[in-house]
């Protein structure tokens, strides 16, 4: 892994500028001011995490089309998260927002046109970690 940050915090809280996402019950780290150049972030990244690019804009305005989010697979995948998934039909890698209703966890785009996806012991496999930071456009 590179020494350094991995993005610049300068610009958090612009749209599209890169962001650390809360964890539940605790506020985003921009709102607690740390994440700025050289403030803390909320959440460490552990070693097995890596980077997805959207390649859609399914959860469009959260995570752009060609935004770079950092997956953390050791962080918890709970409802009222984001995590980044393999589509079970076409392997394709992206993010998804978990709700839980009914007693069922779904994972749900923003879009309102990609389907919502249940999850149950079959295809909970399909998540690969929590996303934990999004980072800008190429």
């Amino acid at each position: 892994m590179p020494d350094g940050p991995v993005a610049d915090l300068s610009r958090v809280g612009d749209p599209g500028s890169p962001e650390w996402l809360a964890q539940p019950g605790k506020p985003a780290a921009a709102e607690r001011g740390s994440a700025v150049p050289g403030g803390e972030p909320d959440v460490q990244p552990g070693p097995d995490s890596f980077f997805l690019r959207m390649a859609d804009a399914s959860m469009s305005p959260r995570f752009e089309d060609g935004e770079w989010l950092l997956v953390d697979p050791d962080e918890p995948a709970e409802p009222g998260r984001y995590v980044a998934i393999e589509h079970p039909e076409t392997g394709e890698r992206t993010a998804r927002l978990m709700v839980e209703a009914g007693g069922r966890r779904i994972l749900r785009a923003a879009d309102g046109v990609a389907a919502a996806l249940a999850l149950d012991r079959d295809n909970e496999t399909m998540i690969l970690g929590t996303v934990v930071f999004k980072g800008g456009r190429p």
